[in-house]
């Protein structure tokens, strides 16, 4: 029996946009995409830096003191306020299985291969750059004592059949999860109705591994599409049904009741919104008062200069001080 006496470190995957060299190689690649998928898999905001990798270091150095180690697995690139002696950069060439598979726009295919990092450890914390602590965090809100996952979703509102269906009016994303539930099903496997947030991801390598085993056909098409497609098997979703199939750790509830009553313990886990949204400002405010233990400012296709000047304002305001993970800090 384990008591939290494992490592955890945190792992993000990060791109910097406006890198010309960068772009010049993404652009090279992007000519011959398919007009009915070029809109969704190219969009700016996919690939767009707007600085929140730096807060949400500052995040992690205010509430989560207990992190091991931190990465960011990127491509040919490093942040430029990092400090290479308390974070360590991993390129795509060293996590993914073959030369051939790179450069990889797809942040599918890199998620997949993030088990593939030799000196990280069996159990970290999977961040993008935009996820962010709003409140002190343990261990135990990831892993339980024996170190399995505790997972944070929801419960899927939609029918079985819904989940399932595949048309060529639905989303990309959409199209994506439920090719993912459906390699569940061919598999015998069934899957819960569960959807995952965008919220740091309790990672264990051990079954990440186990899971491709399963679903290797899978991890090879997402792995030679250059960037994301419709037929990629979805990692976040597709790791949170594996746990859920192998009893591998328990599933915290963020929607429905449960969200309620966590307020109402003062234990709120989770607050996502966009940077486009009419109550976007409604929404940073209630961050800044409820202090969620993690929270999620995705950027859209919609969001405008304001509105990224106000995300860049609200977060300054909510992490002003420099840590360990920065050039500049000075114990």
């Amino acid at each position: 029996m384990m008591s939290f006496d494992f490592p955890v470190d945190v792992v993000y995957t990060w791109v910097d946009g406006s890198d010309p060299e960068w772009r010049k190689k993404k652009d090279s690649y992007a000519q011959p995409k398919q007009s009915e998928n070029a809109s969704g898999v190219m969009s700016e905001c996919r690939f767009r830096d707007n600085n929140e990798l730096l807060y949400s270091l500052r995040s992690i150095a205010k509430y989560a003191s207990w992190v091991n180690r931190v990465f960011i697995v990127t491509d040919n690139q490093v942040p430029s306020f990092i400090n290479e002696e308390n974070v360590t950069i991993i390129d795509h060439k060293d996590i993914f299985p073959a030369p051939s598979y790179l450069p990889s726009f797809n942040s599918c295919a890199i998620e997949l291969c993030l088990p593939r990092a030799t000196e990280v450890s069996e159990h970290f914390l999977a961040f993008n750059d935009d996820f962010m602590l709003g409140n002190r965090v343990s261990k135990s809100d990831f892993f339980d004592k024996s170190g399995e996952p505790i997972i944070w979703g929801a419960t899927e509102k939609k029918s079985m059949a819904d989940c399932l269906r595949i048309d060529d009016q639905m989303s990309d994303l959409d199209c994506v999860f439920a090719q993912t539930r459906k390699a569940f099903m061919d598999k015998g496997l069934g899957f819960a109705p569960v959807k995952f947030r965008h919220t740091p991801k309790p990672i264990k390598k051990s079954l990440v591994n186990e899971m491709i085993g399963q679903f290797h056909e899978e991890y090879e098409q997402t792995l030679n599409n250059k960037f994301r497609a419709r037929n990629d098997f979805a990692p976040p979703l597709a790791y949170i049904l594996y746990c859920l199939n192998r009893n591998a750790g328990d599933m915290v509830n963020l929607g429905g009741a449960s969200k309620v009553f966590s307020l109402l313990k003062n234990d709120l886990k989770h607050i996502e919104t966009c940077a486009d949204s009419r109550r976007y400002k409604k929404r940073l405010a209630a961050i800044k008062w409820l202090k969620p233990k993690t929270f999620c400012i995705n950027d859209t296709e919609e969001t405008t200069e304001e509105d990224t000047l106000t995300t860049q304002e609200f977060l300054k305001s909510m992490f002003p001080e420099s840590c360990k993970y920065e050039r500049a800090f000075s114990a």
